[in-house]
């Protein structure tokens, strides 16, 4: 119980510093530039990311969720740091905070053992089927992680309608639309209509090793290829997972899980910063790992 008030302590001073120090940040920008308004805009805005950045780097209670490899800690953060939101200086800032290590990355079924690439295979396609989504679809995403073929010996003809297409992996949203709607059009269906991807799939890390205190309930039923009723009982009363022992699995699930890399302890988290001033608005997102202390992965929108 102890340990739990000084992690709630720890996760209520930051939320309060980082609120403070970019709020300081702001005014200070606002009262010294003179640039046009985007370029002042811009100019803010990057000021913002460092400011988020160097309190994630700084900051000793983070330091203290990775020395002590606090779980606990970690889930009290996460859930206090969830949404921050606040103004200054006539901006809006959104920052949310979650953890990297949530969703699936389907770059992990290409495997040099084949018995294990089937395994993992299977498991997506089983769940898909539940979606009434064609087993194509795994082979559509597994001839874009194959690389170049001398032999041309791919299992779908999407190289032959999109020759330039990237195949060392399946590398953002943007590469993977490519990929829905070439499925769209051989299966005459909508397979965005089916399943929403960006809460399914995380397509930024590489290598990737599953957080099993945070992975959703649709994540729980592919690795482990349960029911969405186990799924869900999971996903809700995660948080607080140190052990296999904890999940209350079966033989088979824990079997099946095996094939997926996963811990109990990821401190990498999902940051996303939102500014918005007038009728501009910045969007940022990347990955912050609280062991090396980086920012990875940068995404802009403006």
């Amino acid at each position: 119980m102890q340990k739990k008030g000084i992690a709630l302590l720890i996760t209520l001073l930051f939320v309060m510093l980082i609120t403070l120090g970019v709020g300081t940040a702001l005014k200070q920008i606002k009262d010294t530039s003179n640039d046009v308004q985007k370029q002042n805009f811009l100019f803010q805005t990057t000021m913002i990311l460092k400011d988020v950045e160097s309190m994630l780097k700084d900051n000793k209670d983070l330091n203290y969720i990775v020395k002590e490899k606090s779980i606990s800690a970690l889930n009290l953060f996460l859930t206090t740091a969830s949404f921050i939101p606040f103004e200054s200086g006539g901006m809006k800032v959104i920052i949310e905070i979650e953890s990297a290590r949530s969703k699936f990355d389907p770059n992990v079924l290409k495997d040099k053992n084949e018995t294990k690439q089937q395994i993992k295979v299977e498991a997506l396609q089983h769940f898909l089927e539940e979606k009434n989504i064609n087993n194509e679809y795994v082979t559509l995403l597994l001839d874009n992680m194959s690389k170049i073929r001398t032999d041309g010996a791919y299992r779908s003809d999407i190289f032959n309608q999109r020759p330039l297409l990237f195949r060392d992996y399946i590398a953002s949203f943007e590469h993977l639309e490519q990929i829905n709607n070439f499925y769209n059009r051989t299966y005459h269906e909508d397979i965005n209509k089916k399943v929403d991807f960006k809460k399914l799939f995380y397509l930024k890390a590489m290598p990737y090793s599953l957080d099993l205190n945070y992975i959703t309930s649709d994540v729980w039923q592919i690795i482990l290829g349960c029911d969405k009723q186990k799924g869900d009982f999971l996903e809700q009363n995660s948080g607080d997972y140190k052990k296999i022992e904890d999940l209350s699995l079966t033989d088979d699930e824990i079997y099946n899980l095996s094939f997926f890399p996963h811990s109990f302890f990821e401190p990498i988290l999902y940051v996303k910063l939102s500014v918005i001033k007038d009728d501009i608005e910045a969007k940022i997102e990347f990955e912050y790992n609280l062991k090396t202390k980086k920012g990875t992965n940068f995404i802009y929108e403006i």
